[in-house]
């Protein structure tokens, strides 16, 4: 599979798609852009390095993720350009929520300590950008080299949100 045309794909589809109808960044001052305790940066999709690997201004470093493995987070120095910008960032603040063979997209609650609109239901954020989120992660899901990624980012969402007893 070629994964550059794959990624180009999807950032196609979400190219214009933005979670509010102008820069949703002044509500909060880019606080997504910035890398902070709170977001040490933005998750890469398996292979997403290889499209994004030659784009100046980004860092790529390793953690682990519970029930995957070695993942690739990407920060930035607070300002991309927008045809340039990962998967995660373009869906943010939205994540998967895979049930069985389907996948929705939810508000991200790690978003919380950064995005505002982390704190509203999906219903104010733009219908056309959450069903081009949806149809993005839908394709993640269907292909073999991204769907074990997919599934464990669910699954480590479900387990961020679980109350600590």
């Amino acid at each position: 599979m070629n994964l550059l045309k794959f990624y180009e794909e999807l950032y196609a589809l979400l190219y214009d798609s933005t979670p509010l109808a102008f820069d949703c960044g002044r509500l909060c001052e880019r606080a997504c852009c910035r890398v902070s305790p709170d977001l040490p940066g933005m998750f890469l999709f398996p292979g997403e390095e290889e499209v994004l690997k030659a784009v100046e201004g980004y860092a790529i470093q390793s953690a682990e993720m519970p029930g995957y493995g070695k993942v690739l987070l990407l920060s930035c120095r607070g300002r991309c350009d927008r045809q340039f910008r990962p998967l995660s960032c373009r869906v943010f603040p939205l994540a998967p929520l895979v049930e069985g063979g389907a996948v929705k997209a939810r508000l991200d609650p790690r978003g919380r300590p950064v995005c505002p609109l982390c704190h509203q239901s999906r219903s104010g954020l733009s219908s056309a950008f959450v069903k081009n989120a949806e149809a993005a992660f839908t394709v993640l899901l269907s292909n073999p080299e991204t769907e074990p990624f997919l599934r464990a980012l669910s699954a480590a969402i479900d387990n961020f949100e679980q109350p600590l007893l």
